[in-house]
């Protein structure tokens, strides 16, 4: 019976070591399996030319940077192209991020397809690197994002994002925001509202949208008061 048991062990060993099984009871014996090896290394393979690629764009990018427009325009084109057409979703992600050390027309559009992206990472990458530009369009996209992405860790890093863009349409922007059922959303529009005026209602969202109902009800009262003078200012009267 004895013998019996052993050989049964010895069968049951053996179907484990042929099978290759990294997992499980035997999974110290995996490594004996050649194809186990085998896809170790082409694991390592992958992963050390990851590194090499995001150290290669580092590099581009900091070149550019102490170079003229023209090469921060190559880089950007560079950039842009992986945003856009690499099939490696990490690269795409480190490229997008990559761009918001660029100051280029080029690097401002490939962050505009960033923003669309069909991948999450993506979009929050480029909500990231476009916090870093002073530009137009990077508060257009940001202030749309923050409204109408489909995933809300986007909407929300994208409203954080709007502090740093203070100015009518943000200000809407945010508002609008306060009134999104999300607690979440509401309380990282309150957050960027307070960074902008200064003003700080905590987390009492009603009291948020009051006080933008007063200085909304202000500014259309101050515009109507221009308006009216500049009208008279039109029509001189004559004595």
């Amino acid at each position: 019976m004895h013998m019996k048991n052993s050989n049964l062990l010895f069968i049951a060993l053996s179907v484990v070591l042929i099978s290759g099984c990294a997992e499980g009871m035997f999974w110290k014996t995996g490594y004996m399996a050649p194809w186990v090896r085998q896809q170790w290394s082409a694991e390592e393979e992958i992963a050390a030319t990851f590194f090499a690629r995001q150290e290669k764009m580092a590099e581009v990018v900091a070149k550019a940077n102490t170079g003229s427009l023209a090469s921060q325009e190559k880089a950007s084109e560079y950039l842009a192209e992986i945003v856009a057409n690499d099939p490696v979703l990490l690269m795409r992600i480190e490229a997008t991020q990559l761009l918001g050390e660029l100051s280029t027309e080029t690097a401002e559009l490939a962050l505009q397809t960033a923003a669309r992206d069909r991948e999450i990472e993506v979009r929050k990458a480029a909500v990231k690197s476009l916090s870093e530009l002073d530009s137009d369009l990077a508060s257009q996209l940001l202030n749309q994002m923050a409204l109408q992405d489909a995933d809300t860790d986007v909407r929300l890093a994208a409203t954080r994002s709007l502090a740093l863009f203070p100015g009518t349409n943000s200000q809407q922007t945010l508002a609008d925001v306060l009134n999104d059922p999300n607690p979440a959303l509401q309380l990282r529009a309150a957050e960027a509202l307070s960074e902008i005026t200064n003003e700080d209602f905590g987390r009492d969202i009603l009291a948020w949208q009051e006080y933008l109902a007063k200085v909304n009800q202000q500014a259309d009262e101050n515009r109507d008061r221009t308006a009216n003078e500049d009208g008279e200012s039109s029509h001189p009267k004559f004595r």
